[in-house]
């Protein structure tokens, strides 16, 4: 009997909020939203995922019996009303917002009334934040970098009880270290006010090499007159917290963001040789293990502020947005390449944190950005005519004349790139 009163024929029952229907068909559609960047002269593509698609819901439906008009009147309130709504199949149940109710006479049957019904399910999600916020979340999310840093630091590097070359060598590496974030900083034009304490804190880091490499547990020692051992650990805490400290500081006294994380692309590579290639110590194993310790330190710390420059840089079009987050999402990516060991995870996790942050406010970005378009006329216009032209505002011939590369702004090429708006 319940099969019966779910079902007439070939149609099942099914319901959206109060109102009662019977289905013919339905599909539900899911996936994924990819954007996919193909590049010149490049044979792999980069594919990017933006998440998951919302998903679609089609429904052929009908009202039948004496009481059609009256369903049917039902069923068109319900998809009018403002919210999520219960949708009920005969095998899903989602909670929707419809989309589309479209009356389709061609399907209609004796004593049937047919409709087409388009539904979106809900997310449930908030709506999209600010861009000033989402850009805060990044500057977190590189913060979030020092702590996995330090664990995997404490973890791999030793000097402590080991030969005087260990200690050398891993004190040469944080002077290598100082030398390529001191190169960044010569390069990069910086505040007046800022620019002697960012010099400070790099040649603090040169100066301290020794002293911030020092890194394992000292072994228990006893007094002449005491009998209680003693052990005590040097940790690399101080050592991250210069290098880090050193280069946030870099980036923030820079006075272009944009040029700040072009320049961070360079300690973002940076890497430390093997003196040997051979080891036949175990010692000579460590004093590598050390250098590849600060190395990573170093690329860790450029990587999570690039990706803060990139956030405070003025980007003024859709596809500088574009550029910039799949610049920085394959400069991520190549580096959570290499973090593959155990130990490693919790900066994995740090960096993967600081990929996501970045991905969202670039998309989120996107929104709010013009796209670009090219426009011409028959003859060579100054740039205030096609500010006013394009505008009705005189005052932006100069962002024209920077776009378009032009030499002199009275003489503008026939076809030029111009912001939509």
């Amino acid at each position: 009997m319940r099969a019966q009163r779910n079902r007439i024929g070939t149609l099942a029952l099914a319901a959206f909020g109060s109102a009662q229907f019977y289905v013919e068909s339905d599909k539900v559609e899911t996936g994924r939203r990819l954007v996919v960047h193909q590049f010149p002269h490049r044979d792999t593509p980069y594919v990017e995922d933006m998440g998951r698609d919302a998903n679609k819901i089609s429904v052929t439906a009908y009202v039948a019996d004496a009481g059609a008009e009256d369903a049917a009147t039902s069923l068109r309130s319900e998809c009018d009303a403002r919210g999520p709504k219960r949708l009920r199949l005969p095998l899903d149940s989602f909670l929707v917002h419809c989309e589309k109710c479209t009356r389709d006479f061609a399907k209609d049957r004796l004593g049937y009334i047919a409709f087409a019904l388009s539904f979106v399910r809900d997310g449930g999600g908030a709506a999209p934040q600010p861009v000033a916020y989402l850009a805060r979340l990044v500057t977190v999310a590189a913060q979030g970098t020092a702590a996995p840093l330090t664990a995997l630091a404490d973890s791999r590097m030793r000097t402590i009880g080991l030969p005087g070359f260990v200690a050398d060598g891993a004190a040469d590496a944080v002077q290598a270290a100082a030398a390529a974030i001191d190169a960044v900083r010569a390069t990069l034009p910086l505040e007046d006010n800022a620019a002697p304490a960012v010099a400070r804190a790099v040649q603090d880091l040169n100066d301290r090499a020794s002293e911030l490499a020092t890194v394992g547990t000292v072994p228990n020692t006893h007094g002449s007159r005491s009998y209680l051992a003693t052990q005590r650990t040097a940790s690399a805490a101080p050592l991250v917290d210069a290098v880090t400290g050193a280069i946030a500081a870099v980036r923030e006294a820079a006075t272009d963001q944009a040029a700040a994380a072009r320049e961070l692309e360079v300690l973002a590579a940076f890497d430390i040789e093997p003196s040997r290639a051979i080891v036949y110590t175990s010692s000579r194993a460590q004093e590598q293990v050390n250098a590849s310790t600060v190395a990573t330190i170093v690329r860790v710390a450029a990587l999570a502020e690039r990706a803060v420059a990139l956030t405070e840089s003025d980007i003024a079009d859709r596809r500088a947005a574009i550029a910039a987050r799949a610049t920085i999402a394959a400069a991520l990516d190549a580096e959570l390449d290499r973090l593959g060991s155990g130990d490693e995870h919790g900066v994995f996790v740090a960096l993967s944190d600081v990929r996501g942050r970045v991905a969202e406010h670039f998309t989120r970005l996107l929104a709010d950005l013009a796209p670009i378009v090219t426009v011409g006329v028959p003859a060579t216009m100054p740039s205030l005519w096609w500010a006013n032209a394009l505008y009705g505002d005189a005052a932006r011939a100069g962002e024209l004349v920077a776009r378009n590369r032009v030499i002199h702004p009275s003489f503008m090429p026939l076809q030029i790139e111009a912001l939509a708006r």
